[in-house]
């Protein structure tokens, strides 16, 4: 039986948690498309990283800048998270936790990065900023229960 069709008694049900992380990929480029969008045309695919390059090495910020600098760190942020995600994922997926946490966790995931995209892009209020690190934590202490689970169910 395919892990992604079907449910089964020790399982609870059917398995979506692989589908999370092509979705987590595309969590981790929606910013690059914001910042590239609202860039004005000095995103240029032939030089893709200059515009960051400029924008960070220009002295005086408008709004705009900091927006797409603030999106493009969102993109940068997510990938470096996505690896170990993965990882996370399978490492689940392997020892077998049941399909519904793994379903109700990686869901978590996606919600945390999606929030946390939206409040790195457009919340520059210091106070209200500080909810991002929580959104980020709590995709971090997503990642953490999926190998503590696994580990939990192998030994």
């Amino acid at each position: 039986m395919s892990i992604f069709s079907g449910s089964s008694a020790i399982t609870g049900g059917p398995n979506y948690s692989y589908y999370a992380v092509p979705a987590a990929w595309v969590l981790a480029m929606i910013p690059h498309f914001v910042a590239a969008g609202i860039s004005g045309g000095r995103f240029k695919n032939a030089a893709p990283r200059q515009m960051m390059a400029d924008l960070l090495a220009k002295k005086d910020k408008t709004a705009l800048d900091k927006k797409i600098i603030r999106a493009e760190s969102a993109q940068l942020n997510a990938f470096e998270t996505l690896g170990l995600f993965a990882a996370a994922v399978v490492a689940a997926n392997v020892a077998k936790v049941p399909n519904h946490q793994l379903n109700q966790l990686t869901a978590g995931y996606l919600a945390s990065r999606a929030v946390f995209n939206f409040l790195y892009i457009y919340v520059t209020d210091e106070a209200i900023a500080t909810l991002r690190s929580g959104a980020y934590l709590s995709g971090i202490g997503i990642i953490f229960t999926l190998f503590i689970k696994a580990g939990l169910r192998l030994n």
